[in-house]
C-alpha cells in the first residue's frame, strides 16, 4: 500500500497541471450532480407547495401589447371570474 501511495504521489507532483485539472472536473461534476438531484426530488412539491403558501393564480395569460386594449383591462377589473 505504501509502495502505490509513493508512486501516485510522483506522478501527482510530475503532471501538477493534469492532477488540478483532473481535481476540477470532478468538483464540477459532483456540484451538477447534486444540483440535478436536489431539483429532480423537489421539483414537482416545491412548486405546488408555494403556490398554496402564496395563494397565486392557478393560470397566467400572457398577451402581446398591441392585443391589450382598454376595454380588455376594463373586463378583467369588473369580472369578478377572471
Amino acid at each position: 500500500m505504501n509502495k502505490i501511495l509513493m508512486l501516485s504521489y510522483a506522478n501527482i507532483r510530475k503532471t501538477k497541471g493534469h492532477s488540478v485539472s483532473l481535481l476540477l472536473m470532478f468538483l464540477i461534476t459532483a456540484i451538477l450532480l447534486n444540483a440535478g438531484l436536489l431539483i429532480f426530488m423537489n421539483f414537482g412539491s416545491y412548486f405546488g407547495k408555494i403556490t398554496k403558501e402564496l395563494n397565486t393564480a392557478d393560470v397566467y395569460y400572457f398577451m402581446p401589447s398591441r392585443l391589450y386594449t382598454n376595454e380588455v383591462d376594463q373586463y378583467i377589473k369588473n369580472n369578478h371570474d377572471v
